[in-house]
């Protein structure tokens, strides 16, 4: 008895409580923050390995990790090199965050925190990823936090350093792009790197300016202007770029030799469309007029949809659709009867993420003409009428034959 009272007096605490209990909701995501609780952003590594001769012939490698500590079993080329030769085919890995959590934003600081899963996915090796430790990141507001986060551009020295951190990925939405040149220039000189600062024999000096894109910036290297003691001298030149969308993510990364690009980096989406409503199997009259279907799909990068009719005919070309918004076609009137097939495709930015869906659209034949109401009865008395006239011709013959004998 005792204990029937102390649980019921322990529920009745518990419904006591539940008025002030509410289910924790996502933070929102600051105005200069880009990515969403919930949200996967991805972004595929593109190695070129026919592209690396003159590279390797100059023993650039050497020459460019010695400043930033680019070593062998980290993030120089040379081992992004090897680590695919053996995948001619790019992408040939994927880098996946998924937005775990956003905190709240700290207002005192100006920044705010994320957490989220990370893994990466090889195409051409195996289905799935290959988790790693989550990344928690802060992201500031502001194009000083995002010097800050990149150790003044120095970051985008190496692809693999940019893929596996999400907050040299991820920029501030409002970040001035002159004003992050201008302090990465200082930064890699001797505000911080002293790479750009000759220090003569058995150094090294690296001529490297660092311009601003439209929403971006590059790196730029002359031939020659890279000297280390013990490495090699570039014979051609080199440029480093990187550019970011609206919402701060960023949008492509290249690393190039001369004319040849080693390796880039490009948005990814692995997810094919989803489409959410679509149409009946419809059978109409001959006469319908005013005939139309709808689709609605979502996805992260919507790209162009197409209509086909039969298998043959595009009845509407590339078009470009939304997440989430319906796409009408209205049916021309006066089809033929039948059976008619519309197949809808919908892409994304990526090309081979697609999804389709097919709707029959029957017409039914045109009525055959109604017969005049009463004609039968008559034809049916003119022929009775006929026979029984040939009926008494034949039988007064008959009687007016003459017998001979």
């Amino acid at each position: 008895m005792k204990k029937t009272k102390i649980i019921t007096i322990s529920l009745l605490g518990l419904l006591l409580l539940v008025p002030f209990m509410t289910p924790t909701r996502a933070a929102p995501s600051a105005s200069f923050l880009g990515v969403t609780e919930g949200e996967k952003y991805e972004w595929a590594l593109n190695v070129y390995p026919a592209a690396y001769g003159n590279w390797i012939a100059d023993n650039m490698t050497d020459s460019w990790q010695e400043p930033w500590g680019l070593t062998a079993t980290d993030s120089n080329l040379t081992q992004i090199f090897s680590d695919w030769a053996w995948d001619s085919t790019p992408p040939q890995s994927v880098y996946v965050y998924t937005i775990d959590q956003v905190f709240a934003e700290n207002t005192t600081t100006g920044t705010q925190q994320i957490n989220a899963s990370f893994g990466v996915e090889m195409p051409d090796y195996m289905v799935g990823n290959w988790f790693l430790p989550n990344q928690a990141p802060t992201i500031g507001n502001d194009t000083a936090a995002f010097i800050a986060a990149t150790l003044s551009s120095g970051m985008f020295s190496s692809p693999y350093w940019l893929v596996y951190n999400l907050n040299v990925l991820v920029a501030p939405k409002n970040i001035n792009w002159t004003e992050y040149a201008a302090l990465s220039n200082t930064g890699l000189g001797s505000g911080f790197w002293w790479i750009t600062v000759p220090v003569g024999s058995g150094g090294w000096g690296f001529n490297i300016t660092v311009s601003a894109l439209t929403n971006g910036m590059q790196w730029y290297v002359p031939a020659g202007g890279i000297y280390w003691e013990y490495g090699g001298v570039n014979s051609q030149s080199m440029t480093i770029k990187a550019t970011y969308d609206s919402n701060g993510l960023l949008s492509y990364y290249s690393f190039e030799y001369g004319s040849s690009i080693l390796c880039d980096v490009t948005r990814w989406d692995s997810d094919a469309p989803i489409i959410t409503v679509s149409p009946s199997d419809a059978t109409v009259a001959n006469n319908y007029i005013g005939q139309n279907l709808s689709w609605t799909a979502t996805d992260a990068n919507p790209d162009t949809y197409t209509i086909t009719l039969n298998g043959t005919t595009t009845v509407v070309p590339a078009t470009t659709w939304t997440s989430g918004g319906a796409v009408t076609y209205n049916i021309p009137d006066g089809l033929a009867a039948g059976a008619h097939t519309y197949e809808i495709t919908f892409t994304d930015e990526w090309g081979a993420n697609t999804a389709s869906d097919t709707v029959v659209f029957t017409v039914n034949p045109a009525p055959e003409p109604a017969a005049i109401p009463g004609f039968e009865p008559l034809i049916v008395i003119g022929i009775t009428g006929i026979a029984i006239i040939g009926l008494i011709t034949v039988r007064k013959k008959k009687r007016n034959r003459t017998i001979k004998i």
